[in-house]
């Protein structure tokens, strides 16, 4: 599994999901179960991990 920064702010879902941001959800990243890197969400995929920075604090 990929290295998340110790800096970044997280939100963990169920499924091992874990969405990630260093500059306060401006570029959200995604780490998903067996993949060896992180990547880059764009479009509805980022607001959809902006969308559960918010609502989850």
């Amino acid at each position: 599994m990929a290295k998340i920064p110790a800096d970044a702010k997280t939100v963990e879902m169920i499924d091992g999901r874990v969405y990630y941001s260093l500059d306060n959800w401006h570029t959200a990243y995604i780490v998903e179960p067996g993949r060896a890197k992180a990547r880059k969400l764009s479009g509805k995929e980022a607001d959809l991990a902006r969308f559960l920075a918010i609502n989850a604090g």
